[in-house]
């Protein structure tokens, strides 16, 4: 409505180069049309200018009080919620299992998901692969996983964390695989070589943490 203006004695909105109120026949005051003050320039005091007379009005009259132009009111600056990779990466890492990731994402369904599941330990092995996504990929691809409609404004992943999770991922796919590979012997010789090879971790522990 920044060209539309009230008429002064029936408030019937007209164009705000009218003379004339068309529903009233009154006479309207003139305003000047070359003046071309910036109405988003708000003030600290509470202020603002007409766009169409320059008068000091208050900042969120809809109508300039000496001039009768509707004024066009200041978009409100909405606050956008921020997420950090590097956050969302540690979670993924470390509380992944119950799909804490998820839940600071934002994507409610599937974190209630990963928690419902969490005794199969699937989405522990999905987090893992998640954590790296979340910590390599680019920012392009990030975003159309995880926040495709531009929801939050994300922060980079820090270098220490990159490092950390990726050192961590590593570390817990080659103890994976070791478990694997020593169960799969101990089956091969039978009942008494799963005992021996729980003594082995056994003794193992010990010997690191004694």
């Amino acid at each position: 409505m920044q060209n539309k203006k009230k008429c002064v004695s029936c408030s019937n909105i007209m164009d705000i180069s009218a003379r004339v109120c068309p529903l009233c026949n009154i006479k309207q005051p003139n305003i000047d049309l070359t003046i071309t003050t910036a109405v988003e320039t708000i003030n600290t005091d509470g202020y603002k200018y007409c766009f169409a007379c320059g008068t000091k009005i208050k900042s969120m009259a809809e109508m300039c009080p000496s001039c009768t132009a509707m004024q066009p009111m200041p978009k409100a600056n909405v606050a956008q919620s921020t997420r950090s990779r590097s956050t969302a990466a540690l979670f993924a890492i470390l509380l992944g299992i119950y799909g804490a990731q998820r839940f600071y994402l934002d994507k409610i369904t599937s974190g209630i998901f990963y928690v419902v599941f969490s005794w199969t330990y699937i989405p522990f092995f999905i987090s893992l692969v998640e954590a790296m996504i979340i910590v390599h990929s680019k920012d392009d691809t990030f975003n159309k996983k995880y926040n495709a409609n531009n929801k939050f404004k994300i922060t980079p992943c820090s270098f220490g964390v990159k490092v950390f999770v990726t050192i961590a991922f590593i570390f817990i796919v080659l103890g994976l695989v070791f478990i694997i590979f020593a169960l799969l012997i101990s089956f091969r010789q039978g009942p008494q070589g799963l005992d021996y090879m729980i003594e082995d971790i056994k003794d193992f522990f010990l010997y690191y943490t004694i």
